[in-house]
């Protein structure tokens, strides 16, 4: 009876597009179907006029299959006749030029990029950020157009390291001005900096008496992060530091006083111990099976890891050259050449404007990172990029060595969505530049990293092991708990 009430109903209209019984498979829809839902919805969108509209139509077109199909086998078979009606509309006109993603999905792909993180040059995200500051911070007033979405401060990233009535630890403060002066940098020696700060906070701790401990924690955590980003941004690993600790107060909810702070000063010293410590010799061990008699071994700047790898390998007796790459204006090289000459390796110097002429003779390169994104790409110190895809053109294998803790779920492809602008008079050494405020046309900009892509990084590093960069997501999946979530 209800088969032939359904014939009833439909009368001249076409067969539905999902079987009538219960049960059975969705069956595809003809081709005149196909065509009646294209032009409808054509001529609907030139009705309305606008791409917003595109979405109200096809979720009506789904409404009326839902209620000529019933069941839940309705709802399968609406979903292919959605995905079948975005591939095949352009037989219905130029109805088809957007697709349909749903929702907020459409709307947003619609009104340009999804925004990832608070872009600076939006009047009310940069007034909310302002309000949080502990510092007095202001901003630069000749700032390059293409990077306005990125704080940049007159003096650098701050500007009068005050408390100003925030009730701080001193180590906090002590922190964030060597951060500040840039007497503590490298994204690993900052992150190391970072986790002894937050323990000796935490042995000092005096929690309220009006709150629990983890909350109360929680909310004097704030302006210390607060207090460190003005002082200068945190970096990818500090962030993912920053997400284990709070993390581990979420797991004092149900402990005694005494216990939680013993507890989090033990996960603390774990994650230095496992995460940055012994993950600093895994990870030279692994390095120095890579490097043979013979090579010539160039690196760029100053990597903790690298200098690690080297040092190790020099020891073991092996018999390489070290050619040091370096760049203004911190010539960070200089400090890795003075320790490697003191161990007694054999180096050259050289700037970067003279890497072509090194590569000839080098066999290996070796690079540290400051993050290795999802998508295989790694975030260093600016120039980076350079080294990395000079010597894709010479055919020069690129390592990386990090720890997974700087392993991230982002996914950037360029250097301008996401970076750090350093104080612009690090740049102004000629007497030509000097007067650069003065002049309205023109403008400086002192990017800190840059990205590298996936082509151009043949292997990373790790303490788990050396993986290919397209494995990256692999162990962020794999060690999720202690890598993300954290």
């Amino acid at each position: 009876m209800s088969e032939k009430k359904s014939e009833k109903e439909q009368g001249s209209k076409p067969p539905p597009q999902g079987s009538s019984k219960k049960g059975d498979k969705p069956k595809k829809p003809t081709l005149s179907r196909q065509e009646r839902v294209a032009r409808a919805k054509a001529k609907q969108l030139q009705n309305q006029g606008g791409s917003q509209q595109q979405q109200g139509g096809g979720g009506g077109g789904s409404t009326k299959q839902n209620q000529q199909q019933g069941g839940g086998s309705g709802g399968s078979s609406t979903t292919k006749q959605t995905q079948q009606q975005q591939g095949q509309q352009h037989q219905g006109g130029g109805a088809a030029k957007q697709p349909q993603r749903g929702g907020p999905a459409s709307k947003q792909g619609q009104e340009g990029s999804v925004p990832v993180l608070a872009q600076f040059d939006d009047p009310s995200k940069r007034k909310k950020v302002h309000k949080k500051q502990i510092l007095p911070l202001q901003l630069s007033k000749k700032q390059v157009q293409l990077f306005s979405h990125l704080p940049q401060y007159e003096g650098g990233a701050s500007v009068g390291i005050t408390i100003e009535s925030k009730h701080l630890h001193p180590d906090i403060v002590k922190l964030g001005i060597l951060y500040h002066n840039r007497i503590i940098q490298g994204s690993h020696a900052r992150a190391a900096a970072l986790l002894m700060a937050l323990k000796t906070v935490l042995m000092e701790y005096e929690p309220s008496l009006e709150k629990t401990f983890a909350v109360d924690l929680d909310n004097k955590l704030k302006p210390i992060i607060q207090y460190l980003t003005d002082s200068r941004p945190i970096s990818i690993g500090m962030g993912n530091v920053i997400k284990f600790f709070k993390t581990k107060i979420g797991q004092t909810i149900h402990m005694p006083l005494a216990e939680a702070k013993e507890f989090l000063i033990q996960e603390i010293e774990t994650f230095i111990q496992e995460r940055i410590t012994a993950a600093d010799e895994v990870i030279a061990k692994h390095g120095v099976s890579k490097i043979t008699d013979g090579d010539v071994i160039l690196t760029y700047g100053s990597s903790h890891c690298v200098e690690t790898m080297i040092k190790k390998a020099f020891d073991m007796g092996k018999k390489f050259k070290v050619i040091i790459v370096d760049s203004r204006p911190l010539f960070e090289g200089k400090v890795l050449l003075k320790r490697l000459i003191k161990h007694g390796l054999d180096c050259t110097y050289v700037l970067l404007t003279g890497l072509s002429y090194m590569l000839r003779s080098v066999s290996k390169v070796f690079l540290g990172a400051h993050a290795m994104l999802s998508n295989g790409a790694m975030v260093s110190r600016v120039g980076s990029a350079v080294v990395a895809m000079m010597a894709h053109a010479f055919n020069v294998p690129v390592i990386v060595v990090t720890q997974t803790y700087k392993f991230t779920e982002r996914v950037q492809l360029d250097s301008i969505c996401f970076n750090e602008l350093d104080d612009p008079d690090k740049l102004v050494t000629s007497f030509t530049l000097k007067g650069y405020k003065e002049l309205p046309n023109l403008k400086i900009v002192n990017m800190i990293y840059d990205v590298t892509p996936i082509e151009n990084v043949t292997l990373v590093i790790t303490e788990v092991g050396m993986i290919p960069p397209t494995s990256v997501p692999v162990v962020l999946r794999e060690y999720r708990a202690d890598i993300t979530r954290i």
